[in-house]
Parts: C-alpha cells; structure tokens; sequence
C-alpha cells in the first residue's frame, strides 16, 4: 500500500507542473500522463500538433514514470499559416515548448520536430504506442493525419483525437463517425475530455 501511496504522490506532483504550464487541465494532463506511462519502450508516442508543449511533456513525464517510450513532438511552429487563431503560428513557441521540457528534466525522453505532419511522415517507420492527434482541426486536415499515421499504430497501441464532442471543430467528430468508428481496426473506450479514445485492435 506504501508503495502504490508513494507512486500517486509522484504523480501529483508531477501534475501540479503540468497544470502550471498551459490551458490543459489536471485532467487532462492526467489522462495524457497516465496513458504514455502504459506504452513501452520499443515504441514511439506521436503527438502531432505541439503549441507550447504543455501536452508533450505530459507525454513526456508519463514515460519516465512508465515504460520509457520516446516521445516525438510535430508542429509547424509558423512554418506555415495554420488557419487557426495567430498564437499557434508563432515560432516561438517551439523554444517556449523545449525550454519546458529542459526545465522539468525531460529532454531525454522527447524530442521536438519542426514540420508539416504530411511531410515528417514520409520519413517515419517506427510502430507507435500512442497516437495524438491534435494538429489541424478542419476534417480534410484531420482525416490526412489519421489515414497517414494511424497505420502506424500497433496492435494494442492507442489514437487519441483531441477536441472530440466540441462544436467549434466538427471535422474532429465527423471523421471520428466516418471512419474511425466504422472501422474493425479499432475499439472505443471511454472519452476523457478533451479526447475521444481508441484502443487497436489485437488480431
């Protein structure tokens, strides 16, 4: 009991620095911390869409915690317009997100990549543990994400798709409704706000 009482402390902890980073709540950032800490080393977590890195070291601290996956973080960081508000477009934020992992000692266990999500997956061939998906938000940009990257995921591996169920950005749902869930390659487990979760199918 000691030792279960002791992890939950360190967990605590670590979520009142993940809360004081960003917009994310503690749960959400429990959420995040608690499901990278499930994915093993030989696989990669994937986050696409960074900002100010408040997610990805979330990700990040679930890894130290658990399995010691990498972590790699994609995002334009002005690269080009995103089409969202101004703030995501700042490149700033890319030393903004990698001064927050430096600061909460986790530079080891992710790495920062400044690019289109189309074109770093061109390069990519590691299976992954976890998928985020979380970059652009009108359907035809999140339906490219998934189709691109999905395959990636290994079985027993997990796709978040953030900002499900929110009405500012109904492309998230409907490719969630269009394809995700009529899918057979994967199964849906419960949402956790911000995120719609889906756990791959072993077969």
């Amino acid at each position: 009991m000691t030792c279960l009482v002791g992890i939950e402390e360190t967990i605590s902890g670590w979520l009142d620095s993940l809360e004081a980073l960003g917009g994310a709540s503690r749960a959400e950032c429990e959420g995040l911390l608690r499901r990278a800490a499930g994915v093993d080393s030989s696989l990669a977590i994937v986050e696409l869409g960074v900002y100010i890195g408040q997610g990805t070291c979330c990700l990040a601290a679930g890894s130290l915690l658990g399995g010691g996956a990498h972590v790699y973080g994609i995002d334009l960081w002005g690269l080009r317009p995103t089409g969202q508000e101004p703030k995501y477009d700042d490149p700033a934020n890319q030393q903004t997100a990698q001064s927050a992992l430096e600061r909460l000692g986790l530079l080891q266990y992710a790495t920062l990549v400044r690019a289109d999500t189309q074109e770093a997956v061109k390069n990519w061939s590691r299976p992954i543990g976890l998928l985020v998906i979380d970059a652009g938000h009108e359907k035809p940009e999140v339906l490219i994400d998934y189709l691109h990257w999905a395959p990636f995921v290994a079985p027993g591996g997990w796709l978040l798709m953030h900002d499900a169920r929110n009405g500012g950005w109904p492309g998230v749902d409907e490719v969630i409704t269009q394809v995700i869930g009529p899918s057979l390659l994967w199964e849906a487990e419960e949402f956790v706000e911000p995120f719609s979760q889906w756990f791959r199918k072993r077969r």
